[in-house]
């Protein structure tokens, strides 16, 4: 993994789960945390991912494993629908410490599955458009699907149980203690030093790993994760600054403001704002409307079939 970019993933719910439907650009060789469900709606798109490239034609489906280094090429227009899931939704227990590899591929299909690939599709539009729609009442189904789709993965998917004690996982297994310690305390002030004491390292033994497999330090990566849950919790709740600043551990205003400008080009106020911009611009919001009907035309052609 050292050579690859990981990127960090910014939940936009209440849920660890973010489902939209967009137009994949290209990207290069990066691996995340997430597992991250890719299907064609229009157009095609090609990903790397091992054992070789794909391309994805509409109503092609293909699971990105959590921690599986992969890079997608657009190949023209295209809409996609996207999950990202986080790997503590397929754990039955807080302290389970099982990694699962799924194979899911409706273009090799060397390990077919034991129901139809459109039926993960169609359990994709409809947690896309629960999504789109959050009422109170598709809060609750959103809620559902997300449980029912993984509880299909275990029943129809073949897939491999690997244990975080196994030796040919033992790197990743400790990023992932890492990065489930930090995102558990971020409001903690001293948490880059409480997580030495939790894993037993010292400082300079953690920033060589850190250095090695992800390129970054690690009160880099404690920025980056206060940062995102800061931008989650602006997006969608009415909390104030000074409970956000503490509830992401920031410390001070001035290091919060300074890290979030850093991040985003955008004061946290200006990134609070932009939601009530674009529903007051009537040239915006038809524009994202005109795309969110296409999308959901598309989703409910696809229930339909």
């Amino acid at each position: 993994m050292s050579s690859y970019i990981f990127e960090t993933v910014e939940f936009k719910n209440q849920y660890p789960v973010n489902a939209f439907v967009a137009f994949i650009q290209s990207s290069s060789f990066h691996w995340h945390y997430e597992y991250e469900l890719i299907a064609v709606l229009k157009g095609s798109i090609t990903i790397s991912v091992s054992p070789k490239p794909i391309t994805l034609h509409k109503g092609g489906i293909v699971l990105v494993n959590s921690k599986t280094v992969h890079e997608i090429k657009s190949e023209g227009e295209n809409i996609c629908m996207i999950l990202q899931l986080d790997p503590a939704l397929f754990k039955k227990e807080s302290n389970d410490s099982s990694n699962y590899r799924f194979y899911l591929n409706s273009v090799l299909d060397e390990v077919p599955v034991k129901i139809r690939y459109s039926h993960f599709v169609n359990k994709m539009a409809k947690i896309v458009l629960y999504a789109i729609d959050q009422d109170k009442k598709n809060c609750y189904r959103l809620r559902a699907e997300i449980y029912s789709l993984i509880a299909d993965l275990f029943e129809y998917v073949q897939y491999d149980m690997i244990m975080k004690s196994d030796q040919c996982d033992r790197d990743a297994a400790l990023l992932m203690n890492m990065i489930d310690y930090l995102k558990a305390n971020l409001s903690e002030p001293d948490v880059i030093n409480n997580l030495y004491k939790e894993l037993g390292m010292g400082e300079k033994t953690v920033y060589r790993y850190l250095k090695e497999h992800m390129g970054i330090s690690l009160k880099d990566m404690v920025d980056t994760f206060r940062t995102n849950e800061a931008k989650r919790l602006l997006k969608n709740t009415d909390k104030s600054m000074g409970c956000i600043i503490d509830e992401c551990g920031f410390g001070s205003e001035n290091t919060f403001y300074r890290l979030f400008k850093k991040s985003t080009g955008l004061t946290p106020k200006e990134y609070r704002q932009q939601k009530t911009e674009i529903e007051k611009k009537p040239e915006l919001r038809g524009y994202l409307n005109f795309e969110i009907n296409e999308a959901k035309q598309l989703l409910l052609k696809i229930m339909e079939d």
